[in-house]
């Protein structure tokens, strides 16, 4: 079986679509995400790994009131105001950080627990208990909050506002062979001095 599509998400775009879970749904990082926690995980176990990942910033996990949802994603610049997309002054039911080096997954809790008990679980090809959607995006840091929907049939809104990563430090180059300061005479003779 093909992996699932990817959906680029760009920013100032949206991506519409239904999904469906049990509990709820999780946005994760594909690259950094740690998904198996072990065969006999219970539900506790497999909370305190969520809480562990959701701290390092590679999952962000939030509850469903219904199983089959419509949801808008929608992906803005860190400077766009939040106002622009949700009016009315809405409050997110749900927020939190998500960092990610080009490709997002988010799925129900179904796939996340299938991964947490099984090392060798597919994640991208069994179709049983549905497959991710997968967003290509930005590589960077992303604060996520959760729209509830609102009117008949009303999509939940997921908004990612992208802060890009820094750009790398780099550091200063010493060039070999050049002196900025020379010694003095008197500087050479007590250099070699035991104190």
């Amino acid at each position: 079986m093909r992996a699932p599509p990817v959906h680029r998400l760009a920013l100032d775009s949206h991506d519409i679509f239904t999904y469906k879970a049990g509990s709820y749904f999780a946005l994760f990082d594909l690259g950094t995400y740690t998904r198996f926690v072990a065969r006999e995980a219970d539900p506790l176990d497999l909370r305190a790994h969520l809480q562990r990942q959701t701290q390092a910033l590679t999952i962000l996990a939030w509850d469903v009131a219904r199983p089959l949802s419509r949801l808008d994603f929608v992906l803005i610049p860190e400077q766009e105001p939040i106002e622009r997309i949700v009016p009315g002054g809405r409050q997110p039911f749900a927020r939190g950080w998500v960092r990610s080096f080009g490709r997002l997954a988010f799925a129900g809790n179904e796939l996340i627990e299938a991964c947490a008990h099984d090392a060798e679980f597919d994640l991208l090809h069994t179709a049983a208990l549905g497959r991710p959607r997968l967003f290509d995006v930005p590589a960077g840091t992303y604060d996520v909050q959760i729209f509830a929907g609102t009117g008949e049939p009303g999509s939940d809104m997921v908004v990612l506002r992208h802060y890009p990563f820094p750009p790398p430090r780099v550091a200063p180059v010493r060039l070999g062979g050049h002196h900025l300061i020379e010694e003095t005479k008197e500087d050479q003779a007590t250099s070699h001095k035991a104190p």
